[in-house]
C-alpha cells in the first residue's frame, strides 16, 4: 500500500491498496496518531487487483495511521503526515462562545487573503478541508449526493470532496442569462436561479427565474417568474433604492431579488426577498412543471397574492420581511432565515407548519438572534431538532437546542483578526466526515 499527498493539497491523500487476488471488499481507515479517527473509506471496486482511494477530513501537519483490511481482515498498515494550509489560512481567526456544539463540522466559503476558498471547518474553526475556487465572487452553495455545486459569477461547478471538478456550466454556452445566488441538486438535475430585465410597469424590472439542467449539462426545463406577475407603475412607486443588479442592469428596478431554490419529493421552492415570499412549485417532470402551487407571503402590501392565513402559538410576529434560504426540513416544516429589516429588529429563525388544505401557515418555532442581519443568512433544523443559523453580516454561526431560548454555542470565524465586521461568509452548512 502507498499514499502520497496531492500536488495542490495537502489534506488529500492518494491512496493506493493492491491485493494479491481481485476482491471486492477492501477498506481504507485512517486516524490521526494520539488523535481522532478521521474516516474509513470502502472501495467501489470489484474483481480487481488496484483499489485507489482519495483520504480527506484531516487536520493540517499531523501524523496519521492507515490500516487496510481486505475480506474483514487487516493486511497491512502505513501512515502519513498531513500537509500545511496555503499561507493565506495564516489569517483566519475563531471566536467560539459556550461549550454545546450541536453541529461538528460546517462547510462554509473562505476568501482568506483575497484568494476564494471553500473550506470545511471544526467546531474550534480548524480547517479540515479545503478547495480553492477560481472566482473571488464565490459565495452560495449546497452540498449535493456527490460533493458540492457552488455558482461563480458566471458559471456553476460541481465539485466532489476528493477535488476533482465533476461538472462545469458556463454562461453563453450551457445558459443565456445571468445566474445567481442558488444552485440545487436533487435526482441528478440541476436547479439554478437566473436574472434578467424584462418590460413592465412602464419601465425595465430584474425579475427572476429558474434553469434545470440534466446531468450531460443540458437545459431541460426553465421557469421565470415574468409569467406569473403583472407589475404595474404604481407596484414601483417609492421602492427604495436597491444596487445589487445597478452593473448588470443599469437603471432596471431590482423587484423580486430571489435568493434560495430547494427541491423534494413534494416540489420546488424559491424565496423571493424583496417580495418577502416563499413560491412552492410543481415538479419538473410532472405537468404541473412551473406552474404555481402556493405562495407564502410574510409581509402586507406586496404585489403578490397570498394563499395563507398566519397564525401562531408561539410568537406575536407571524410575519417575515427579506427572508433567505426556505428550505423543508425532515418534519416536513418550512424553514426560513427571517431577516427583518428595521435597524431596531432582531432577524430570526423560523419554522412553519404549512396547512395546504385548510391554507393556514401556522409559525411553529421561533429563534431570535439578537442582531439584524440584513444580508444573505442560513437556518438549518437538523434531525433532532435543533437548530444552526448563521448571520452573514457578522459572520456568526448560533447553534439552538430545540426550544431554547439562547445559543447553546457560537462560532465566528473569518480571515482577519478579528473577524471582519462585514460579510463573512453567505453560508454555511452541516458536513458529515467520512
Amino acid at each position: 500500500m502507498s499514499c502520497v499527498a496531492h500536488s495542490d493539497n495537502g489534506l488529500r491523500f492518494d491512496c493506493t491498496v493492491v491485493v494479491a487476488n481481485p476482491s471486492s471488499s477492501v477498506s481504507v481507515h485512517f486516524a490521526e496518531v494520539s488523535g481522532p479517527d478521521r474516516g474509513t473509506f470502502e472501495s467501489e471496486a470489484s474483481s480487481v487487483r488496484d483499489h485507489d482511494f482519495v483520504l480527506w477530513g484531516m487536520r493540517p501537519d499531523r501524523d496519521h495511521e492507515v490500516t487496510v483490511t481486505v475480506e474483514g481482515s487487516v493486511v497491512a498498515t502505513t501512515g502519513f503526515r498531513s500537509g500545511v494550509l496555503p499561507d493565506a489560512f495564516e489569517q483566519l481567526s475563531t471566536v467560539t462562545t459556550g461549550s454545546d456544539p450541536i453541529i461538528e463540522n460546517l462547510m462554509v466559503p473562505l476568501r482568506c487573503g483575497g484568494v476564494p476558498y471553500m473550506s470545511i471547518i471544526d467546531s474550534e474553526g480548524s480547517p479540515l478541508w479545503y478547495q480553492q475556487m477560481g472566482d473571488e465572487n464565490v459565495g452560495l452553495f449546497n452540498l449535493t449526493p456527490d460533493g458540492i455545486i457552488v455558482l461563480e459569477s458566471r458559471a456553476i461547478q460541481e465539485w466532489s470532496l476528493e477535488g476533482e471538478l465533476l461538472r462545469v456550466l458556463s454562461q453563453g454556452e450551457h445558459f443565456e442569462h445571468r445566474v445567481h445566488h442558488d444552485a440545487f441538486v436533487y435526482e441528478g438535475l440541476i436547479y439554478v436561479l437566473f436574472a434578467a430585465a424584462y418590460p413592465a410597469g412602464g419601465q425595465e424590472v430584474v425579475l427572476d427565474g429558474l434553469y434545470v439542467f440534466d446531468e450531460s449539462g443540458a437545459q431541460v426545463g426553465q421557469w421565470e417568474l415574468a409569467d406569473h406577475l403583472d407589475i404595474t407603475p404604481a407596484d414601483l412607486v417609492g421602492l427604495p433604492p436597491r444596487q445589487f443588479w445597478a452593473e448588470e442592469f443599469p437603471g432596471a428596478v431590482d423587484y423580486s431579488h430571489a435568493n434560495s431554490v430547494f427541491v423534494d419529493e413534494s416540489g420546488i421552492y424559491v424565496s423571493t426577498r424583496w417580495l418577502s415570499t416563499v413560491w412552492k412549485l410543481g415538479s419538473f417532470g410532472t405537468p404541473e412543471f412551473g406552474e404555481v402551487q402556493w405562495r407564502l407571503v410574510g409581509e402586507a402590501g406586496m404585489a403578490v397574492q397570498q394563499d395563507f392565513v398566519l397564525e401562531s402559538d408561539v410568537s406575536e410576529v407571524v410575519t417575515f420581511k427579506g427572508q433567505h434560504h426556505a428550505t423543508i426540513a425532515s418534519d416536513g416544516t418550512l424553514t426560513l432565515f427571517d431577516n427583518r429589516r428595521q435597524p431596531s429588529t432582531s432577524s430570526r429563525v423560523l419554522a412553519y407548519d404549512i396547512d395546504e388544505g385548510e391554507q393556514i401557515a401556522a409559525l411553529v418555532e421561533v429563534y431570535e438572534l439578537g442582531e439584524l442581519c440584513d444580508i444573505q443568512g442560513t437556518t438549518v433544523k437538523t434531525a433532532d431538532g435543533d437548530w444552526i443559523a448563521v448571520c452573514s453580516n457578522s459572520g456568526v454561526v448560533s447553534h439552538f437546542r430545540a426550544g431554547a431560548v439562547e445559543p447553546s454555542f457560537t462560532l465566528q470565524t473569518g480571515c482577519d483578526a478579528p473577524p471582519p465586521d462585514g460579510m463573512a461568509y453567505p453560508r454555511a452548512l452541516p458536513v458529515s466526515l467520512p
